[in-house]
């Protein structure tokens, strides 16, 4: 269904069996979760994990509307899901590409990932930015990614219209 639980399916019955749906003094599990699935689905371009986090959100959509301000941290997923966050990927084997991460990693609203080239198993995005001998990154919006950036400026250059598209002015 897409519900997450509190307790284990094989716990002992209960009256009613808790969701794990609204926050407390932290974000709600299921949120977290959906918001990781999320985040996972669009970076390895996966339909599975994207599926498996549309149903969380959607087995919530009605606490959601009834409190709002008690599922704020499944609305934030809700919206992370629809309008996706950039990512960068960030390959090659100098250390410039370091320094790229380094920088981006301070920015809000922004994922930034250094790939490196770790044997078999990368999808093949991945793998291919992993593989790159100078330093390369790529800025995806969902799984839609923009032509590779081989200099800090491009990449600049690349992230302002990933902004531009995120916002729907594209």
């Amino acid at each position: 269904t897409g519900t997450l639980y509190l307790t284990p399916i094989d716990h002992e019955r209960l009256i009613m069996r808790p969701t794990a749906n609204t926050d407390d003094a932290t974000p709600a599990g299921a949120a977290l979760a959906a918001r990781g699935l999320a985040r996972l689905g669009h970076l390895i371009a996966s339909g599975e994990w994207l599926g498996l986090a549309g149903r969380i959100v959607d087995a919530a959509r009605g606490d959601m509307q009834r409190t709002p301000a008690a599922h704020a941290g499944m609305l934030i997923a809700a919206h992370e899901l629809e309008r996706p966050r950039p990512q960068v990927l960030i390959g090659g084997e100098s250390g410039e590409g370091d320094d790229w991460h380094a920088q981006l990693a301070r920015r809000p609203g922004l994922y930034a990932y250094r790939v490196r080239a770790a044997g078999n198993g990368l999808p093949q995005l991945l793998a291919e930015i992993a593989e790159t001998a100078s330093t390369r990154a790529v800025v995806c919006m969902g799984m839609h990614c923009l032509e590779p950036a081989d200099s800090f400026e491009a990449l600049e250059s690349r992230l302002a219209e990933a902004e531009t598209e995120r916002a729907g002015l594209a």
